[in-house]
C-alpha cells in the first residue's frame, strides 16, 4: 500500500475533505501544471486551512499520487478485465480496444496531461508509475500468452513493458490532439503495436522462432 493510499481517512467529515483537495489539485494541474502547483494554493481552492491540508497530505506530491492512483487504478482494472474476456483468436481487436480505452480515459480527464506529465518528472511520482506500469506489463503478458505467445517469460514481460512504454509516451500526444487527430493517433499506436505482437503471437504459434535467421534461398 502506497502512502498516497493510506491517507484516505475512514470519517466522513475527512473523506469529504480529501476530495475536495483532489478535486481542487485536478483543476489546478489543468490550469498551471504540477511546477506551478503548491499546497497553499489547493487549500485555498479546496476552501480549507493550509494547516488542515497538512493533516492529509505532508506536500503536494502525494496529492498528485493520490490523484494518479485514483485515476489509474480503476482504469487497470477494467482493462484486465478487457483482456481477461478477450478470446485469443481475436487478440488484434483486444488491442486495439486496449488503446481506444486508454486514448479515452486520458481525454476523459482534464488533468490527465498535468499527471502525466508530474508521473515523469517528480522522483516519488517516477517511483510510483514505475510501479503501476509494472502492474499493467503483467497483465499485459498474461493476456499474450494465453493468446499464444511461446516466448519464454522474460521476453514476454519485456514486450509487454515496452507496450506500456509506448502508451505512456505517446499519452501527452493523445491529450493535446483533436478528436480526428487522437482517433487517427491510436489507430496508428494500434497498427504498430499489432505488427510487433504479430511476431510473437502468430510466428510462435506455428512453432518457429523469430529471432532465428530466414532460411537461405537455394538455386534451383
Amino acid at each position: 500500500m502506497s502512502q498516497a493510499s493510506r491517507a484516505i481517512p475512514k470519517q466522513e467529515r475527512s473523506r469529504e475533505r480529501v476530495a475536495a483537495i483532489l478535486a481542487a489539485t485536478a483543476r489546478l494541474l489543468a490550469k498551471s501544471g504540477f511546477d506551478g502547483l503548491n499546497t497553499r494554493q489547493i487549500a485555498a481552492a479546496a476552501k480549507l486551512p493550509p494547516g488542515l491540508l497538512y493533516h492529509y497530505f505532508p506536500n503536494k506530491g502525494a496529492i498528485v499520487m493520490l490523484l494518479a492512483e485514483q485515476n489509474v487504478q480503476p482504469l487497470r482494472q477494467e482493462l484486465a478485465q478487457m483482456l481477461s474476456a478477450a478470446k485469443a483468436t481475436s487478440w488484434r481487436e483486444a488491442i486495439r480496444r486496449l488503446i481506444g480505452k486508454l486514448a479515452a480515459a486520458y481525454r476523459a480527464e482534464p488533468a490527465a496531461m498535468a499527471i502525466l506529465q508530474a508521473l515523469q518528472s517528480d522522483p516519488e511520482l517516477r517511483r510510483l508509475n514505475g510501479e503501476m506500469n509494472n502492474q499493467f506489463a503483467r497483465i499485459i503478458a498474461k493476456f499474450l500468452r494465453a493468446a499464444g505467445a511461446r516466448v519464454d517469460s522474460r521476453t514476454l514481460l519485456r514486450a509487454a513493458h515496452l507496450v506500456v512504454l509506448l502508451c505512456d509516451a505517446v499519452a501527452p500526444d493523445l491529450v493535446a490532439a483533436s478528436p480526428r487527430e487522437a482517433e487517427k493517433l491510436s489507430a496508428e499506436i494500434s497498427t504498430l503495436l499489432i505488427a510487433y505482437l504479430g511476431m510473437m503471437l502468430q510466428e510462435h504459434a506455428r512453432g518457429t522462432d523469430v529471432s532465428a535467421k530466414p532460411p537461405v534461398a537455394r538455386a534451383i
